[in-house]
Formats: structure tokens, sequence, C-alpha cells
């Protein structure tokens, strides 16, 4: 019998799981409900344009529990991660994301007609002495068909070239160190 009610007793304050609007929650001993929830709760990252920004908010915010790194996406993106800790698991989450958005010519096409090259060269790239050399190097380039014709009163020669060549003979470097104007105002662009 002392059995039989220690059972009942210990199955009554079990907590019992129940849905409700496609939620699961869960009612405990004490009478309070829970919600069971597969994810972790991560926040939204939080987007500022300039790297000032993201080590004042770092400084700000001061998490020393966490597990914070830095990642550098690409040359106009930065990104603070960290991490989520749980019961169950661990989660890298971004915390922060740093984007510098007021670059003029910094976009996804990368082939273009030599003029359009020649311009994105002058405008997104510092001046230097392989900037020069890319920019002559463009002005060389010709494009086309070219048919040249003789005729020598015995015999007819024709010929003919397609595609592209260079005006002059030149060699071609195969690297080029360009400097970008700037990508974030804050540190000073590499070659």
């Amino acid at each position: 019998m002392l059995k039989e009610a220690i059972e009942k007793i210990e199955a009554m304050s079990k907590p019992q799981p129940f849905a409700v609007d496609g939620h699961t929650y869960v009612l405990t001993g004490d009478g309070s409900m829970l919600e069971v929830r597969p994810e972790l709760d991560a926040p939204d990252p939080l987007n500022v344009n300039s790297l000032d920004a993201l080590v004042a908010l770092l400084r700000e915010e001061n998490y020393e529990a966490a597990h914070e790194f830095v990642s550098v996406m690409s040359a106009t993106e930065v990104a603070v991660l960290g991490v989520l800790e749980s019961a169950r698991r661990w989660r890298r989450v971004c915390l922060y994301r740093a984007k510098a958005t007021d670059i003029p010519g910094w976009d996804k096409e990368v082939t273009m007609p030599f003029d359009e090259a020649t311009v994105a060269l002058m405008t997104r790239f510092q001046d230097s002495a392989d900037r020069e050399y890319c920019i002559r190097l463009l002005s060389q380039i010709t494009t086309g068909a070219k048919v040249t014709y003789s005729d020598n009163g015995v015999a007819s020669t024709i010929v003919t070239q397609k595609g592209a060549a260079l005006a002059e003979n030149m060699t071609i470097k195969p690297l080029v160190r360009l400097r970008p104007y700037r990508t974030f105002q804050e540190v000073e662009q590499p070659e």
C-alpha cells in the first residue's frame, strides 16, 4: 500500500507535456508551465557600418562569459561570432556584423569592356606604378578583325586576323599589386 502511494506521488510529480497551437509545454510539479523548444534562442546580429562602431559595441556590452572571436568574411565585411551555451549543446552565432556599405565601385561584376576597366582602375585603386602599367596595357589592346589585301599584279594575298592583339610588343606581368582607395575607413588598405 505504501509502495503504491509513493508510485502514485511520483507519477503525479513528473512533468506532463502537452501541445497548444503547435507549441509544446510542460506542466511542472510546482504548477508552473515551461515551453519546450528544440532550438536555442539566438539574438539577431547587430549590423554597423564601421570598425570603430564594432569595437565600441564589444567594449560596451563586455561579454565576459561568452567566447567571442572576430572573423573577416571579406574585404568589406567583418563579423563577431559567439557561442551560446545550453545544457544540451553549444551553438555558434553571429552577434555583430560590420559591413562597409559606402564604397563606390565595388560590385560583383568581374568582366567588363576595356574602357570601363580603365575607369574602374582609376576610380577604385590608389595611384601606383602597377596601376599605371595596367591602364597602359588596357589602352594597347585592340580587338576586332583586320584584313590586309595586297596585289602585285601576278598574285593576290589576303591576310586576316581576328581576336585581341597588343598594339606593341610588351611583357605582360602575371601579378600586379593594387591598393584600393578604402574599404573600412579606419584601416590602411593593403596592396
